[in-house]
């Protein structure tokens, strides 16, 4: 089996994030042709402006994969060195590949122990208050419309959930699809991936969780 690394320059953390949605989604987007994403500038300018770190691209060899990152910030707070990624957006809930982003960006980044920080809020001014509790004293806290996530950062223990992922990349093993009817229907691929919810009622592959 081809590796599909040999396809990429380096393995993003993005694109590591995004395996946990779909791992075949992920598959696909090597080969076909998709929709430009850019990160929020909105954001990036606001945690520039309150943290006064610039943002930065970490590459790192990570288990064999060459892995990159581009945090909105890495920077120290009380002592510790603290990764952070911030989101404007209507939902101040995590997802699963928020974690898996920022474990990946800490590991790109050559940190052996830290804090994993994502700052959600639904405008400007809100997430302007959540960095400014994120630059002093980083901890999980919430506001009038904005929450600051923050977890504990482990080398070895990213690196063992990580690891599964990274597999693929690798070549290890085939791309797990995960289908469903929320997630096909907001994919660009759905009309072209043999496991879409939309073709299949009952696809095969193996969950991530």
């Amino acid at each position: 089996m081809n590796a599909p690394l040999n396809l990429v320059g380096d393995v993003h953390a993005s694109m590591i994030a995004e395996q946990v949605y779909c791992e075949y989604r992920v598959h696909l987007s090597l080969s076909m042709p998709r929709d430009a994403r850019s990160g929020s500038q909105r954001a990036t300018a606001i945690v520039q402006r309150i943290l006064g770190v610039g943002r930065e691209t970490f590459r790192n060899v990570v288990a064999g994969v060459p892995l990159a990152a581009r945090p909105h910030a890495v920077y120290r707070a009380r002592g510790s060195w603290v990764v952070l990624r911030a989101r404007i957006t209507r939902s101040l809930r995590w997802r699963p590949g928020d974690r898996v982003y920022l474990e990946a960006a800490a590991l790109a980044a050559g940190i052996e122990e830290g804090l994993l920080a994502l700052a959600l809020a639904v405008g400007e001014k809100q997430l302007a208050e959540a960095l400014a509790v994120a630059r002093l004293d980083p901890r999980p806290s919430r506001g009038d419309g904005w929450a600051l996530v923050v977890w504990v950062f482990d080398r070895e223990a990213a690196l063992k959930e990580i690891e599964p992922l990274l597999a693929y990349w690798r070549g290890e093993r085939p791309p797990r699809p995960r289908p469903s009817p929320g997630r096909c229907r907001a994919c660009e691929y759905s009309t072209l991936c043999p496991f879409s919810a939309g073709v299949l009622d009952d696809a095969p592959g193996e969950s991530l969780e």
